[in-house]
């Protein structure tokens, strides 16, 4: 378990337990469309990617004590991820790089395998800083940049 700060959802977060054990973190994102997340850039692949597979993961999708693991509302569900995500980047504050590849987007997450939507956008490219917010801004920049025929999936 790490230690939040000042959290609306959590006092703490169970991480995968070896993250500790580094000093830096290169965070290498496939930039897609998510169902729950609206986007699945960086903030998506720490807050979720290093949350351990039980407790972790539940914290976030599920109000504790439910049987429904997807429980939780779309716009708590972002908090809720986005502490996650503060706990790890917290930990790794100025040993971080967050990366975004744009390249075969589609509005599924990687997560749904085989049953993910078809590629739907022409490949962007990679966007990289060392401010998570940035490169996912930006990274949603160029989506709404593009040519509707192009993006209206995402």
């Amino acid at each position: 378990m790490w230690e939040g700060k000042d959290g609306k959802w959590f006092d703490k977060i169970s991480i995968g337990g070896h993250l500790k054990n580094y000093d830096s973190f290169v965070n290498l994102t496939h930039f897609k469309g998510h169902t729950a997340g609206g986007f699945g850039g960086c903030n998506k692949n720490i807050g979720i990617g290093c949350a351990d597979g039980l407790v972790g993961k539940a914290m976030i999708h599920s109000t504790p004590g439910q049987d429904d693991m997807w429980d939780i509302a779309k716009e708590e569900f972002m908090e809720r991820m986005c502490e996650s995500t503060k706990a790890v980047t917290d930990h790794f504050a100025g040993n971080i790089i967050h990366i975004n590849v744009m390249r075969n987007m589609s509005v599924s997450c990687d997560c749904e395998g085989i049953y993910a939507a078809p590629v739907v956008t022409p490949n962007v490219g990679i966007l990289a800083s060392v401010d998570i917010l940035a490169a996912d801004q930006a990274s949603v920049d160029m989506i709404y940049a593009m040519k509707e025929e192009y993006r209206h999936d995402l």
